[in-house]
């Protein structure tokens, strides 16, 4: 089944990208011959380890120097380990919140740049480690999970790999990711990467370099091809495949495009999006775009639904009464902008006007962003993607900017959001988006 997702920069399907752990020796070899093939990658290192051997490593780890010559200069990236490479998961919760920031500490005084990547050491993490990881600023790390397919992410914290080098199958996957062709219509093909990791020196222990000399040789320096290291591919599509699919959704309600929108609505229903969700998109479009653009899809979405035996009317979502819809609008309204922000517009605006920031809070916050089959991060999204949309609406943008940092969407997931829908709304409404968002989020 079709879906839409993203496009990578030049608006290529494909990436690759390459993920090596231990900061060894070995990463020389192995960054001569990625250079040689364009390709790119992200080396994860424990910055209390510098210059140390262990068992099965015959060269040991580098020196805080040889790395600082190495990677920064090659282009490649440079993650966190942990500072002494503890399994996270298994040890006392306090040392392991010390591993993660110390690491992170000492790679930023080093290498002279920000680190929000990570591996875990050994695979090993749990719920517990990634929420320590979220208050320790890291935005993405690698587990040691290989699916061997070519999906984006849906949880970046949770990161799982195409395979590691060791992989029987690594040939086999590498040429079933080339060879994949495009459909007829580009936004019925999903982007696809190639997630490659492993540690360089186990090319040693396995006395077969051969493998990566010909995985490079074979997938690298094809111009369909995006070759980046992680970081890069996480700043470019940090949307999970569901809110990429909702905002290119709400973006195609807001261009009136229903040919397109339907395509999409067919493609991803039931595999990516629920019936609720895309019933909860199209009414949330209705306060934005207004009852007139938003009539149209009402039509799409039942025909579609039809043809798929899905039985309308589903399941009611609404949370508030004629009695209380008002006073629940403006809670939402204080959550999302603050009380004193939101008083202070109420104030302000003339009594024969105030009908209007009385249909905002009843109507729009009220009746809508109560309801349940969203959740306030998508409402927010979408809305975004909306008011993005439709041009004209700088103001607007600027409060529902806003409105995402404080239900936590982050600057980064706004920039994705941005290059999902670009395609569809052009190069102005893009770059002025863009620069809403990076007035308000800096």
């Amino acid at each position: 089944m079709n879906q839409t997702y993203i496009r990578f920069p030049n608006f290529k399907r494909k990436a690759v990208t390459l993920s090596y752990d231990d900061g060894v020796r070995q990463d020389k070899r192995l960054i001569e011959i990625m250079q040689k093939n364009g390709l790119k990658g992200t080396f994860n290192i424990n910055g209390g380890l510098f210059g140390s051997c262990y068992d099965g490593v015959e060269k040991g780890r580098m020196t805080k120097q040889e790395a600082l010559d190495l990677y920064i200069p090659s282009g490649m990236e440079v993650a966190i380990h942990g500072y002494k490479h503890f399994s996270l998961s298994l040890v006392d919760s306090a040392l392991a919140v010390n591993d993660i920031a110390t690491d992170r500490k000492e790679l930023e005084k080093t290498f002279g740049r920000i680190i929000k990547g990570m591996a875990y050491a050994n695979g090993a993490y749990n719920d517990t480690v990634v929420d320590m990881l979220k208050q320790c600023g890291i935005s993405y790390a690698r587990t040691t999970v290989s699916t061997e397919k070519f999906d984006l992410p849906s949880d970046w914290l949770r990161l799982p790999a195409t395979c590691r080098h060791r992989n029987p199958r690594l040939m086999e996957l590498a040429k079933e990711f080339v060879e994949t062709k495009e459909q007829s219509y580009y936004w019925a093909n999903k982007p696809m990467l190639f997630y490659l990791w492993g540690h360089s020196f186990e090319f040693d222990d396995d006395n077969n370099w051969r493998i990566i000399e010909e995985f490079a040789e074979y997938i690298g320096g094809r111009d369909e091809i995006w070759y980046a290291t992680n970081g890069e591919i996480f700043e470019y599509s940090t949307l999970s495949e569901k809110d990429s699919i909702l905002v290119t959704l709400a973006c195609l309600i807001a261009c009136q495009s229903p040919k397109a929108f339907k395509k999409i609505l067919r493609a991803s229903l039931d595999k990516d999006i629920t019936p609720i969700e895309v019933k909860e998109l199209l009414y949330q479009s209705v306060p934005y775009v207004g009852f007139g653009r938003a009539h149209n899809f009402f039509g799409v979405v039942t025909k579609v639904f039809d043809k798929k035996g899905i039985e309308n009317p589903l399941d009611s979502r609404s949370n508030t009464t004629p009695e209380d819809r008002h006073e629940k609008g403006r809670e939402i309204q204080d959550r999302y902008f603050g009380a004193d922000m939101i008083q202070m517009m109420n104030d302000s605006t003339p009594d024969d006007q105030k009908h209007f920031n009385r249909f905002l809070e009843g109507f729009c916050f009220g009746d809508f962003y109560t309801r349940d089959g969203l959740d306030d991060q998508q409402r927010e999204l979408i809305t975004f993607a909306y008011i993005a949309s439709l041009g004209g609406c700088e103001n607007q943008l600027r409060g529902h900017t806003q409105g995402n940092l404080s239900v936590g969407n982050d600057k980064e997931k706004l920039v994705s959001a941005i290059t999902v829908i670009m395609p569809y709304i052009g190069f102005p409404r893009t770059l002025n988006a863009l620069a809403i968002v990076n007035e308000i989020c800096g």
